[in-house]
C-alpha cells in the first residue's frame, strides 16, 4: 500500500476483479499510459485470461502484469490461491553451489541461464510451484536449445504434477523439498547418481 499512500490519484484498488483489472489496464494503455496490474499469480492466469490474450496481447499493449503469492508460501489460504535454499549446507561437503535468481519466466535470461550452466555436473531448479510449465520448464527448454556444447543434467525441485493444498507454508515446503535440508539431500543424491 505504499505506492497508493504516495500516489493515489495514480493507484487503482479492482477488488476481487481481475477480469475488470486487465480490461482496465488495456484502457489506460491504449490512452499511453504503462499500468502495471498486480494480483495473486493464479488469477492474473487464469481468471482474466481472455481479456489478457484479446485485449492486451493482441493489440501489444504495454501492460505490466504482476502475480504474487504464487506457490506454496500461500498454503494457508489452499489451493484455490496455489499456482499449481541450500548453498552453505552443500559448502560443508565441498561442494560448491551457483546459486541464480530467475526473477522472471518472461522474459527469461536464456542467455544468463545458459552461462550458469557452463561447466556445472548438475543443474537444479527450485520454486515453489509445479515444475511443470514453470521456472523447471522454461529452464530446461533453455538448456536444450543451447548451443556450443552438452547442457548438464537437469533436476527440476517444486511440487510434482498435481493440485495444490492446504497448509503452513513451512509444511508445504518441507512435503515437496523445498526447504533447504531437502534440496541439499536431492542435490547430494543427484551427484552421487541416485
Amino acid at each position: 500500500m505504499l505506492f497508493a499512500e504516495a500516489f493515489p490519484h495514480r493507484f487503482f484498488d479492482m477488488g476481487i476483479a481481475e477480469q475488470d483489472m486487465a480490461s482496465t489496464a488495456a484502457g489506460l494503455a491504449a490512452s499511453g499510459l504503462i499500468p502495471y496490474a498486480n494480483s495473486f499469480a493464479i488469477f492474473v492466469t487464469s481468471r482474466c485470461y481472455d481479456q489478457v490474450r484479446t485485449q492486451i496481447a493482441y493489440p501489444a499493449l504495454p501492460v505490466k502484469l504482476a502475480g504474487s503469492s504464487a506457490g506454496l508460501t500461500q498454503g494457508p489460504d489452499g489451493a484455490s490461491h496455489q499456482s499449481l535454499e541450500a548453498a552453505d549446507l552443500l559448502a560443508r561437503d565441498r561442494v560448491e553451489a551457483r546459486v541464480v535468481n530467475v526473477s522472471t519466466l518472461k522474459p527469461l535470461d536464456t542467455a544468463g541461464i545458459r552461462a550458469a550452466a557452463m561447466g556445472v555436473q548438475c543443474a537444479f531448479t527450485g520454486e515453489e510451484h509445479s515444475i511443470v510449465g514453470g521456472l523447471g520448464s522454461a529452464v530446461a527448454e533453455a538448456l536444450a536449445e543451447r548451443e556450443g556444447g552438452e547442457a548438464p543434467p537437469l533436476r527440476r525441485l517444486g511440487v510434482r504434477d498435481q493440485f495444490g493444498e492446504s497448509g503452513l507454508a513451512d509444511e508445504l515446503l518441507e512435503k515437496h523439498g523445498l526447504q533447504p535440508g531437502g534440496i541439499y539431500r536431492s542435490v547430494i543424491a543427484s551427484l552421487k547418481g541416485r
